[in-house]
């Protein structure tokens, strides 16, 4: 089984440490991401409550994908098919929000 390099325990265990980077990222940033959306109003800016639900359910999705990950069923899942994804898709995430907070890219 392919895990990238990685033995299966340690994938598990950047997939978690990953997402904890991720939530901290995005609850210690300020200004919030709905100050940005309030200083930037256009047509196609969705309303503050669409954006809640939408973070809301994917940090719900993310969670729930780590904590099934234990499960004896999917290992060939995690260490075949998502692999290393998960840690760089958080990991860009992350980056991502950090330079939009702070206002790097404008």
């Amino acid at each position: 089984m392919s895990t990238y390099g990685f033995s299966l325990p340690k994938l598990r265990a950047l997939n978690i440490v990953s997402l904890l980077a991720f939530v901290i990222g995005m609850l210690v940033a300020k200004p919030d991401l709905a100050d940005i959306f309030y200083d930037h109003p256009t047509f196609l800016t969705p309303a503050t409550w669409v954006m809640s639900l939408f973070w809301g359910l994917e940090l719900l999705l993310l969670s729930a994908f780590v904590t099934v990950q234990y499960g004896d069923d999917l290992n060939e899942l995690i260490g075949e098919g998502v692999g290393v994804w998960f840690v760089v898709a958080n990991t860009l995430i992350s980056v991502w929000i950090y330079f939009w907070v702070c206002r790097f890219c404008s």
